[in-house]
């Protein structure tokens, strides 16, 4: 089965993304070069996976020209070797007076016997190039998948922002509360207190619409001699 090598392009394309994904890969999200945001991530290096690529694909053709020119010197030693077998016997049974049908049931062994070493070398070579595809197949596999990570990553740090500052830095300046301060918070409780605080915490930042200030308060609460909710 052939490697399957894809450009940065065509992997792209495929998920209906454009080029600004690996060069500015915040800005499909809102935060690119231009904004405040852009120095969280950094441009994929293209250069670098297409260098990687085509070196993988030069090591695939390299070890494939190998495999196929030791085959050809093996299946012509094979040739050779039968050939020899055959002359031999034919010399011999003139020598030794051999009948007609005696020599050539030699000669249909020998060819038989040679048949089945050649078969065993192509079995060899075939074995060989399944053992190159996969293993160039398994490192272009990683290779594609540094390229899947980064797009991943930057979904990741995209919505670390929007969490962060989900008003994009507009005139209210709301930052509203996400797991993480639910979490950093807790630890200023212990007990059914804060196991309490929690599950009420994360109910309530659920719909993305919780301020941190809101949940500061929650906190106070918890923290005092009442706890709403």
């Amino acid at each position: 089965m052939a490697i399957n090598y894809k450009t940065p392009q065509q992997m792209l394309d495929e998920l209906g993304l454009g080029m600004d994904s690996l060069l500015d890969p915040l800005k499909r999200f809102g935060y690119g070069s231009d904004t405040e945001y852009g120095k969280y991530a950094m441009p994929f290096d293209v250069s670098g996976f297409k260098q990687a690529s085509t070196a993988l694909q030069g090591l695939e053709q390299g070890l494939l020209t190998d495999v196929g020119q030791q085959f050809e010197q093996q299946g012509m030693g094979a040739r050779t070797k039968l050939a020899g077998q055959i002359g031999g016997i034919s010399e011999l049974g003139h020598k030794a007076g051999f009948k007609t049908g005696a020599g050539e049931r030699l000669q249909t062994y020998a060819r038989k016997e040679g048949a089945g070493q050649y078969g065993d070398i192509v079995r060899e070579r075939e074995s060989q190039w399944r053992g190159i595809e996969e293993n160039i197949g398994g490192q272009v596999a990683k290779l594609h998948n540094v390229f899947y990570n980064f797009l991943g990553d930057a979904t990741t740090k995209a919505l670390q922002i929007t969490q962060a500052d989900p008003t994009g830095g507009d005139a209210q300046g709301i930052r509203y509360a996400n797991a993480d301060d639910v979490y950093n918070l807790s630890r200023q409780l212990t007990g059914e207190q804060q196991t309490r605080f929690v599950e009420r915490a994360n109910q309530l930042i659920s719909g993305g619409t919780f301020s941190y200030d809101s949940l500061v308060d929650l906190l106070t609460d918890y923290r005092g001699a009442g706890a709403y909710g």
